[in-house]
C-alpha cells in the first residue's frame, strides 16, 4: 500500500480541481470563448477518478468491498456512480444531476471531497487539510493573458534580486523530484541526489497550492511530515486589499490611491497586519 503522504497527492489534487472549478464559475465571462462545456466536465471527471484513486486504497486497507461502502454512504456512492456509469464508461441508465449553475457544482464537488476527507481518514496525515482557493493555474494565465516572457517579467518585478545569486561552481546539482510516484523508481541510498522545488507561484491562490504540492513531494522524498496550510485572517485581509487595489491580480504592491476614504481603509487593513 502506498504511504500516507502518496495517498494525500490524491486527495489534493482532487482539491485542486474543485478550486478550478471555483476559478471557471468567478470568470465565466472572461473565458466565453473556450470550450467550457467540455472544460467543466473534464474537471468533473479528473475529480471523481482521483477520489476514487484514494477511495480503492482505502478499500484495500479496510479490507472491505466497494459496495457496502457505497450503501452505507450515498456521497461516495454518488462518486463511483459518476466514476463507473459516466467516466470509466458511458452507460445507457446513467443519469446526470442537474446544478442551478457551475457554483453549485462546485459545491457539491467540495461536499464530496470534505466526505472523503473523512471517511479515509486513517490513510492520510493527520495534520493534512484542505484549502480551498479559487484559483486553476493554466485559465488563470488566459484570464490575464500571460506568456512565458511576460510572466518571467511579473516575475522579476515580484523578486528584483531572484538573479543576483552568482554561481561560483562551488554549489551541488541535484535532480528534481517532480512527481510523488517517482518514488519507486529512486533506490533509498540514492534519494540524496534529489532535490523539491518549491514555487511560490504567479499569485497568493497559486502560492497555497505549490507550496502544500512541495511538502506532499518533500513529505514523500524524505518520509517527512511537513504541511502549511491557509490562515484565513490573514487570506481575507489580503483578498480585501487586493479588491481596494493595494495589490494586483499578481500580489504586487501598488501605489496607494489618492482617494482619501479608498486610502483610510487600505492603511486601516495594513495596520492590523503589522500590529
Amino acid at each position: 500500500m502506498k504511504s500516507k503522504w502518496e495517498l494525500a497527492r490524491y486527495l489534493i489534487d482532487a482539491k485542486k480541481n474543485v478550486d478550478s472549478m471555483w476559478f471557471v464559475a468567478d470568470n465565466v465571462k472572461q473565458l466565453q470563448y473556450i470550450d467550457l462545456r467540455k472544460k467543466i466536465r473534464d474537471l468533473h471527471a479528473e475529480f471523481c477518478l482521483k477520489c476514487c484513486f484514494l477511495l480503492d486504497e482505502y478499500i484495500l486497507f479496510r479490507k472491505i468491498r466497494k459496495k457496502d461502502l457505497c450503501a452505507e454512504d450515498s456521497v461516495i456512492n454518488r462518486i463511483y456512480y459518476e466514476r463507473d456509469k459516466n467516466i470509466a464508461h458511458k452507460d445507457d441508465q446513467y443519469l446526470e444531476l442537474d446544478y442551478p449553475s457551475i457554483y453549485g457544482k462546485k459545491e457539491e464537488m467540495e461536499k464530496q471531497i470534505i466526505r472523503v476527507r473523512e471517511v479515509t481518514t486513517d490513510c492520510l496525515p493527520d495534520i493534512l487539510t484542505l484549502d480551498f482557493v479559487p484559483h486553476d493555474r493554466e485559465l488563470f494565465r488566459i484570464v490575464h493573458r500571460l506568456n512565458a516572457d511576460e510572466e518571467d517579467a511579473i516575475s522579476k518585478r515580484k523578486y528584483p534580486y531572484r538573479d543576483s545569486f552568482q554561481d561560483k561552481g562551488e554549489g551541488r546539482v541535484y535532480k528534481v523530484f517532480s512527481d510523488t510516484e517517482d518514488i519507486r523508481k529512486i533506490p533509498d541510498n540514492q534519494k540524496s541526489e534529489y532535490a523539491v522545488v518549491e514555487e511560490n507561484g504567479i499569485c497568493f491562490n497559486e502560492g497555497v497550492q505549490t507550496r502544500q504540492d512541495a511538502c506532499i513531494r518533500f513529505n514523500v522524498l524524505w518520509n517527512q511530515n511537513m504541511w502549511c496550510s491557509i490562515n484565513k485572517a490573514l487570506m481575507d485581509k489580503v483578498k480585501k486589499l487586493t479588491e481596494l487595489g493595494y495589490f494586483d491580480a499578481f500580489g504586487i504592491i501598488q501605489p496607494l490611491p489618492r482617494d482619501p476614504i479608498l486610502r483610510a481603509k487600505i492603511e486601516i487593513i495594513l495596520k492590523t497586519l503589522i500590529d
